[in-house]
């Protein structure tokens, strides 16, 4: 639910008024009003939000209020004071689609300056010990006992003469890693040695996790995901999550295994083994457990270009609503005389060749466009960078050849878009305000797929297909452009404001050119 409709809830559960809610919270009736329609966005205040909360839970007295506001509280029951409640309220009231951004956010900044991120697995080098004990098994109990035990198993794989393969799950609280700043820079060291020392992981990820906690777990394994020698997997059915496992194995080497019930990984047992036929049994049983996953992601890099191109065409072909976000102009809006201009601009051969691969025909797109939405997220970049040539063209820098726009070419590009959103009722633009690059394109298909590229070195492209987190990406460029926006959207002020735009950067080429003229 949104902030708007969790108002209107309460409002309608409780019998208020707007002037009733707008009074005890000092706010005007007719944005409480706006708030309940959707015309306004969350309330900045602090003060106004647990205002309301408080005036929510001094009204709830009532048995038929308290059931339906308890159910969708997801609370067992009332507290014992009204303050309990308030602060219950004023939490579910806040935690809508601002949080999910900002957690968004949070994973796409990672992502975008992972090039900057070495640190993350180089570190300090730590000083451990050898093991040699020759126990075939070993038991530690709770959460500092599950960090020794993967700490043993970790050294045991780092410590071979040869490289081989890790199976890695764990669907347990991640607060065994997390919560703990001294291990979680030994698990990542040392995850990096074994990396380093050549070994592959096949990991299974739990996407049955909040959004928070999955995206977190997933930009910590980032740095090891752009090695390539890492491949995530999870598990597309529901579970009831109660019982809790883990499963590290090395073949030949040693496992970890643990079984738990929330909250008793503070007490469980870790297994420890040495023992081969016991390792043998548990690669067993994880092989039966993977035969039943998909991939998480899928990770490109530059010199795998052909592998990258049909991944993103075959995205591109399904049949969805489509939301691009980039910091250039889409391939599948470029006109063909561009395309022309820039292929042949970068020689016959050249990887950026591919690039038509990657665009629509024009039947293509207006078939496309009969049936299903195109909607572009677009920065326009300062008329100097167009000038001067330093505007990319989309995806080109995972081609091993980057392609920059000239100036005739953009406007050209701007045009067609101009002449899309005429011609189109289905495709539309979204001009966002100029801000700091924030190096990502993002190809989204609704319910379907979602494809991120980083164009800050070294880039890479990652597709994603696993619904919850589709939906979290489509959630989140739907919220950049709006929901009214989204669902009824203006062409005619965007085509000015491209218009504007296409005026100002040929009216500074003719005042270039005119001053080069006099120079000369």
């Amino acid at each position: 639910m949104q902030f708007r409709e969790k108002l209107d809830f309460l409002m309608n559960v409780t019998k208020t008024t707007n002037k009733t809610i707008a009074d005890y919270a000092s706010l005007d009736a007719s944005h409480i009003s706006r708030l309940r329609r959707g015309q306004r966005s969350i309330p900045k205040s602090e003060k106004s939000l647990r205002l309301m909360a408080e005036y929510f839970a001094v009204n709830c007295n009532d048995d038929y209020m308290r059931k339906p506001i308890l159910d969708i509280l997801n609370a067992g029951h009332i507290p014992a004071d009204e303050s309990g409640l308030s602060e219950m309220i004023y939490d579910w009231l806040i935690n809508d689609k601002t949080a999910e951004m900002r957690t968004m956010e949070g994973f796409l900044n990672v992502f975008s300056n992972m090039g900057m991120m070495k640190e993350t697995l180089s570190g300090s080098p730590l000083v451990y010990e050898k093991l040699t004990a020759d126990c075939e098994l070993s038991v530690f109990y709770g959460v500092e006992g599950k960090r020794q035990a993967v700490i043993r198993f970790l050294t045991d794989v780092v410590s071979q003469s040869e490289p081989g393969m890790l199976y890695l799950y764990s669907d347990e609280d991640m607060e065994w890693i997390t919560d703990s700043r001294v291990f979680r820079k030994k698990w990542s060291y040392l995850m990096n040695e074994a990396v380093t020392c050549g070994n592959k992981i096949i990991v299974i990820h739990t996407v049955s996790r909040n959004l928070d906690e999955m995206l977190s777990t997933i930009s910590q394994w980032m740095p090891l995901y752009m090695t390539g020698m890492v491949e995530p997997y999870y598990y597309p059915k529901k579970r009831d999550g109660i019982f809790k496992r883990t499963l590290f194995i090395a073949p030949d080497i040693a496992a970890v295994t643990s079984n738990s019930i929330d909250p008793m990984i503070r007490c469980a047992a870790n297994l420890f083994i040495k023992n081969k036929e016991m390792i043998n049994s548990y690669k067993e049983e994880f092989d039966q457990y993977f035969n039943q996953c998909r991939p998480l992601m899928r990770f490109f890099t530059p010199n795998y270009e052909f592998a990258f191109l049909s991944a993103l065409i075959e995205l591109g072909k399904k049949p969805f609503n489509t939301i691009i976000k980039s910091e250039t102009l889409s391939l599948i809006t470029m006109p063909d005389i561009v395309a022309e201009k820039i292929l042949r601009r970068s020689g016959a051969g050249n990887p950026i060749s591919h690039i038509n691969y990657l665009r629509m025909s024009p039947s293509s797109l207006s078939e496309s466009l009969q049936h299903h939405s195109i909607t572009e997220i677009i920065r326009l970049p300062d008329i100097m960078a167009v000038l001067q040539g330093r505007v990319k063209v989309a995806f080109s820098g995972m081609l091993r050849s980057e392609a920059f726009y000239q100036p005739d070419e953009y406007v050209k590009h701007l045009e067609n878009i101009v002449y899309l959103l005429k011609t189109y009722d289905n495709y539309h633009v979204h001009l966002v305000k100029p801000a700091k690059e924030d190096k990502l394109e993002i190809f989204a298909k609704e319910d379907t797929g979602i494809f991120m590229t980083k164009t800050s070195n070294p880039p890479i492209a990652v597709s994603i297909s696993e619904i919850n987190m589709v939906s979290a990406f489509w959630d989140y460029l739907k919220n950049i452009i709006g929901e009214k926006a989204y669902i009824a959207p203006n062409n005619k002020p965007v085509i000015q404001k491209l218009r504007d735009y296409i005026k100002s950067l040929q009216k500074h080429r003719v005042t270039d050119a005119y001053a080069n003229e006099r120079v000369h």
